[in-house]
């Protein structure tokens, strides 16, 4: 039972390492943010938002992250 628990142990972070992989081969590089976009807090949350798509803009207009766009 033991053996057969580490076998499976050992094969998923192996497959975590191969997505791992994958993921960081990708052409552009995804950022993602925490707001709060409905509620009472939504119009704070709206304007982090448009903060935040400009930053985007001006760093892929830069060259990106190590040449990679962020979305």
């Amino acid at each position: 039972m033991i053996k057969k628990f580490t076998i499976l142990l050992i094969g998923m972070f192996c497959l975590m390492g191969l997505v791992t992989t994958i993921a960081s081969a990708a052409d552009t590089v995804r950022v993602g943010i925490v707001l709060p976009l409905t509620g009472d807090q939504a119009n704070f949350g709206e304007i982090e938002k448009q903060s935040f798509d400009l930053a985007a803009e001006e760093i892929n207009a830069a060259g990106g992250i190590n040449g990679k766009n962020s979305s």
